[in-house]
């Protein structure tokens, strides 16, 4: 081989590589071309994501503060409820032996007929009796309650 056809030769070589290397590197751009579409995408994407996690972030925070507010609220009332039942457990406390002594008082006076029969309005015995003994037991049954100590309101 004489040198022109090996300079051909290796004229023709470089020339193929040089074309391949030019199609790898459009198939190269064009690949290049779809990643940069993905990664916009991409990044619209998460841009989309990120509002919406904020968005929820702030939906969670405004009920937590809203749960906070409505405990505060349960918890005061709570406590005027609590302040109530133990101004009437007071109350009751207080009342229950006068209580019992009247109901007692007023049961006998009601059992006995000389007192009662004609000075009420003309009632009938069984009345004053139905009467009487239904005062008479309010009446043991709250002395009892009361001077009993190991009955205690809770």
């Amino acid at each position: 081989m004489t040198k022109k056809a090996n300079y051909d030769k290796i004229a023709k070589d470089s020339l193929k590589k040089l074309e391949e290397s030019g199609r790898e590197l459009n198939e190269m751009q064009e690949e290049l071309a779809g990643l940069k579409k993905t990664l916009v995408d991409a990044k619209k994407s998460l841009k989309g994501y990120k509002q919406r996690m904020n968005s929820t972030y702030q939906r969670l925070q405004e009920a937590q503060a809203e749960t906070y507010s409505t405990r505060e609220e349960v918890g005061r009332k709570l406590g005027g409820i609590d302040e109530e039942n133990s101004r009437l457990r007071n109350m009751v406390r207080e009342y229950k032996g006068p209580f019992a002594f009247l109901f007692i008082i007023l049961g006998i006076f009601f059992l006995q007929l000389n007192i009662t029969g004609n000075a009420i309005s003309n009632l009938s015995t069984n009345t004053t009796f139905g009467v009487g003994g239904i005062l008479l037991i309010l009446g043991l049954i709250a002395g009892f309650s009361f001077f009993n100590p190991k009955k205690k309101l809770k």
